[in-house]
């Protein structure tokens, strides 16, 4: 993903709806599991207590007529594997990695105890208690936990992009499992030379 995005003005920083419909896409065909990209909006921790909420607005929400008209969203990927209930989803989000360019464009510092890659966790990991400094958002109000939400209409712009560029994420889908399929042969000519 990240060498399809080299070039462009700002890298791959701002592509979680990419990540989130190719990342879907080779873990259903990898693992067969029932992979979904969603789309809503989360609180980002930036350490030091201090927090971002990404998420559009309720006017851009209405007026949207495509996923590029919306200034801040998130975009992830919800799995259920099979045999499991749903409260046990799984929510894989490989963009965390640009966390600090999205506070930095967003205007905040950006210092957390742990940086990561990517997250895999169960969907009960964002279920944590909302920040009393970002009570206040109007996406916020009235709610008591939750640092990850869906919204319908997000997800329905996000749908109508993977379908519009849908030749392009095949692309993108096929490039992946290729990269992917590369390291696996390395790794096994190793083992074996080892």
């Amino acid at each position: 993903m990240s060498a399809r995005f080299a070039g462009t003005p700002h890298q791959d920083f701002g592509k979680c709806a990419a990540y989130a419909i190719v990342g879907a896409q080779v873990l259903h065909l990898l693992t067969g599991a029932k992979c979904e990209a969603v789309c809503g909006g989360q609180i980002m921790d930036c350490g030091n207590e201090q927090y971002l909420v990404i998420s559009p607005k309720r006017a851009e929400i209405r007026n949207a007529r495509h996923l590029s008209d919306l200034s801040n969203y998130h975009c992830w990927i919800e799995v259920t594997p099979p045999g499991i209930h749903l409260h046990e989803t799984l929510i894989i989000d490989f963009t965390v990695r640009y966390d600090a360019e999205s506070a930095k464009f967003l205007g905040q510092s950006y210092a957390p105890a742990e940086r990561m890659n990517f997250l895999w966790e169960h969907e009960r990991y964002f279920n944590k208690q909302i920040p009393q400094a970002v009570q206040h958002h109007p996406h916020l109000r009235n709610k008591e936990s939750g640092w990850l939400w869906r919204e319908a209409r997000c997800e329905k712009l996000l749908n109508r992009y993977a379908q519009q560029n849908r030749a392009q994420f095949a692309q993108m889908c096929a490039d992946t499992l290729q990269v992917f399929a590369d390291k696996v042969e390395s790794l096994m000519q190793e083992t074996v030379a080892a």
